[in-house]
């Protein structure tokens, strides 16, 4: 059989397929197809696994693996998966030396849209390398991290691009964010200057420099300064929410997300690609929404506002041309019920946050069987995306949506309490590895030594990984399926939340004995709550208090005072039970 390199999917299939057909002797095959009780054997496989190999050109799939997963189907992902990852590669460069290449080849194409503006590549990094020269003068080198309290605006991505340019990570904040919680997040992350507007006023700490910015359409410079920043430095610092009722700050390298955006297999991404930034800034996907588009060449389209409502994003994506959209769960659930015609223009959708609704995505996929949608699924810890799964292969009678199969340049592993790898079925821990993991906690080294181990491989190599937390199986056909969490940590409208940092707040508040906090509802209905203990009731300035320390996302929707919390039979609280009361509400 001639060697076949063509890497599309379906020429690896019919690849797979023919030398399946040869070994077996079939006249044809079917994707459920086992290859064990077609007549496969040990002297099979090895026939098999040789012609795979010499047709194209890797080793791509071992004994063991067929043995485990024999179907066709599965043996065509994990063959397609293989081969992906062996031929891409991403650029070794950072971030803002990627851009500059972009800005090189096409200065006057438009990197971003905003309301009535159209700001060019060559615009944006004048204003990035004018913003550089400042920072770099303030002192800020590689290894600084520099925040951002700012209005989604050119003048912001500008002002993220120039940290970076500076050899600074950016750290984005929400200016409505509480007091203390700020003064939190620039301690753990030694942040020196906080970038702003004119229009922010932010309630930072004292101590830090605040430099205000102008329009992009300003005089720039054509040159940044010389600064030397490793790929494998610092680019990014993400705040997420943490169990200790303090927040946690991940340092995200330059290589994470050029390893996370090339080559993008998942998607689509070129010259061509118009992408809605509408997630808020503080949110690790504004890093695909952002980046996808500046890093290859095409444009940025920034949402006017804070809170997208369905017709405002119908409004953006039909005015600016969109074409590919990030959408957590929640929201694409609330468009798919009352506005589908909002996803039309697309070519790209990407879903992640939490579960997918399989209703839902079959209504989607039924209205647009030709638009790609991919359920992704990762953790900020490893730059967005660790798995995705193309919702176009969710099988008839699937009762929930796979996270699907690592991409480009992850290696995830299904492991169990002892960090060696379950059978296929069988529940483990999802633990990530690869270029995309984070650098680690800002100011947490004992929490960064916690969840990034290191482990031995079967061949005794190390292996540096990332424990999620996160609990999965792989099915029949070699996907992964999402089947909650180990700990606590919830995901709500695309917002990673610890629980127990919630009931610490509100225990802090002298009128509450014992607090439990817990999401109740399912789909657009599910909401956040919390159950007190408190003898004189709910207290009336409990939303005050609590927004003191909380952000507005992790402040419950609705309280309820009880006399006193059930317990089971062991002892803990009992969670179904304070359901149950929820559900009579």
């Amino acid at each position: 059989m001639e060697r076949n390199r063509d890497d599309s999917r379906a020429a690896i299939a019919q690849t797979v397929e023919a030398i399946w057909r040869e070994v077996l002797n079939r006249d044809a095959a079917d994707p459920q197809d086992n290859f064990f009780d077609l007549g496969g054997n040990s002297l099979g496989v090895v026939k098999f696994l040789a012609q795979i190999e010499d047709s194209l050109g890797l080793d791509v799939l071992m004994p063991e693996e067929l043995y485990q997963t024999p179907t066709l189907s599965a043996v065509v992902s994990t063959i397609e998966s293989r081969v992906r990852r062996a031929d891409s590669s991403f650029p070794g460069g950072t971030i803002a030396e990627v851009f500059a290449e972009r800005a090189a080849e096409a200065p006057e194409a438009i990197a971003l849209r905003f309301r009535d503006r159209a700001v060019t590549y060559r615009e944006l990094d004048r204003a990035a390398n004018d913003l550089a020269w400042r920072l770099h003068r303030e002192g800020v080198k590689p290894g600084t991290v520099v925040a951002t309290a700012m209005a989604r605006t050119p003048e912001f991505v500008a002002a993220l691009l120039g940290i970076l340019k500076a050899g600074g990570a950016y750290l984005p904040i929400d200016p409505g964010w509480p007091a203390a919680r700020l003064a939190t997040m620039t301690d753990l992350a030694s942040v020196p200057v906080v970038v702003t507007d004119e229009a922010t006023d932010a309630p930072l700490p004292d101590h830090v420099t605040r430099m205000r910015v102008g329009a992009t359409d300003a005089a720039g410079r054509d040159d940044g300064p010389d600064v030397e920043v490793a790929a494998a430095g610092a680019a990014i610092v993400n705040f997420t929410s943490g169990s200790t009722g303090e927040p946690k700050g991940v340092l995200t390298p330059h290589h994470g997300v050029t390893s996370l955006l090339f080559p993008a297999a998942y998607t689509e991404l070129s010259a061509d690609t118009v992408l809605l930034q509408h997630m808020s800034p503080s949110f690790d996907a504004m890093t695909i929404e952002l980046w996808g588009a500046l890093l290859h060449g095409g444009t940025c389209v920034l949402f006017d506002g804070m809170f997208p409502s369905v017709s405002r994003l119908r409004a953006a994506i039909y005015d600016n041309g969109v074409n590919t959209l990030v959408l957590t769960t929640a929201l694409f659930n609330v468009i798919v019920d009352s506005a589908p015609d909002l996803l039309d223009p697309l070519v790209a959708l990407i879903l992640g946050g939490e579960a997918q609704s399989p209703r839902h995505i079959r209504a989607a996929h039924e209205r647009l069987p030709k638009l790609p949608i991919i359920n992704a699924y990762g953790p900020t810890e490893t730059t967005v995306i660790a798995t995705c799964f193309p919702v176009a292969e969710l099988a008839a009678d699937a009762s929930s949506v796979p996270i699907g199969r690592p991409i480009a340049h992850r290696e995830v592993s299904i492991l169990g309490p002892d960090l060696t790898p379950v059978a296929p079925g069988e529940t483990g821990e999802i633990c990530v590895s690869g270029p995309g993991l984070s650098i680690g906690y800002v100011g947490r080294p004992d929490l960064t030594d916690e969840r990034f181990i290191t482990i031995r491989t079967e061949d005794g190599r190390p292996r540096r990984i990332y424990r999620t937390g996160d609990l999965a199986r792989v099915n029949p056909a070699g996907e992964m399926e999402f089947l909650g969490r180990a700990d606590r940590q919830v995901k709500l409208n695309g917002q990673r939340i610890e629980l127990e940092e919630i009931e610490r707040a509100l225990e802090a508040h002298p009128g509450v004995l014992q607090a439990v906090a817990l999401v109740h509802g399912e789909g657009v209905t599910r909401t956040l709550q919390a159950v007190l203990v408190a003898p004189d009731g709910v207290p009336d300035d409990l939303r005050r208090v609590l927004s003191r320390s909380l952000p507005d996302y992790m402040i419950p929707m609705g309280v309820r005072a009880i006399d006193t919390l059930p317990l089971t039979t062991n002892g803990k609280v009992d969670r179904a039970a304070l359901t149950e009361l929820l559900d009579q509400v």
